[in-house]
């Protein structure tokens, strides 16, 4: 398990420290047993199983980089900029991976996004534009989901905006403010294109809050808009998934 923890780290930015943070053992208790490792051990372990497998990914920085674009669907994305700072990875780092949700499509933003307690909060804003291959088929809807995971104190979250509109979206885990994992907005009048940016913000005060994946999915005229109710099984999976980092958060 060890050198299984190593090598993850070493695919996210400043491994260094957070190998150091991992291995030191003077902080106090949370529950008077458990260490800050075991802390830090429960954090990487929730980023790396909390999430499905990337299959076909592409990294942010292909995309980044080269101008590049990806067709989903009936649907491309393009025009990609990313920003940031803290314990946030770079965009060689992250990828980013087709979704197919009942004929809705979008992508997954994939990574080991995080902050712990050592140099201020973490963040990291990715956008890019949406267009439908059907110039007739506007955008009726979105939706945002992933497993934000705050342990000990802190608080993570993830909003989306759309340039021009007023819509936005917020999924986030916080030690005083609860836990939301899934959003989804309606927009107005269907919307030819989307220019869409979300920010993942985090701050630990202790202990280390964490994130694998974002999901964003869009409801075009040739879709079915999602009802809250027909995603809710996936809502109640991904908390049961984190009852036991709760758990041992509120002890």
């Amino acid at each position: 398990m060890g050198k299984f923890v190593d090598e993850t780290l070493e695919r996210m930015t400043d491994a260094d420290t957070l190998k150091g943070l991992i291995k030191r053992e003077t902080f106090d208790d949370w529950d008077g047993k458990t260490t800050m490792k075991l802390r830090f051990a429960a954090c990487i372990l929730s980023v790396l199983f909390l999430a499905p497998m990337a299959n076909g990914a592409i990294a942010l920085s292909d995309l980044v980089d080269n101008n590049g674009s990806l067709t989903v669907g009936d649907l491309v994305f393009d025009q990609f900029a990313v920003s940031y700072s803290g314990e946030m990875p770079s965009p060689e780092f992250i990828n980013v991976v087709e979704l197919d949700s009942s004929g809705n499509y979008g992508i997954r933003i994939q990574g080991g996004f995080l902050d712990y307690p050592v140099n201020g909060p973490s963040e990291l804003t990715v956008s890019y534009r949406v267009t439908p291959t059907d110039s007739a088929a506007g955008f009726l809807s979105s939706t945002l989901m992933g497993n934000p995971t705050a342990i000990v104190n802190g608080s993570i979250g993830v909003t989306s905006t759309f340039a021009g509109l007023g819509n936005s979206l917020n999924i986030y885990d916080s030690t005083v403010d609860g836990t939301d994992l899934l959003d989804s907005t309606v927009f107005d009048s269907p919307q030819s294109e989307l220019n869409v940016s979300f920010t993942v913000d985090a701050a630990s005060t202790d202990g280390a809050v964490t994130l694998s994946f974002v999901d964003q999915t869009f409801t075009t005229g040739g879709g079915v808009v999602p009802e809250m109710s027909s995603v809710v099984g996936w809502s109640l999976t991904m908390l049961l998934g984190l009852v036991g980092l709760k758990y041992r958060r509120k002890k």
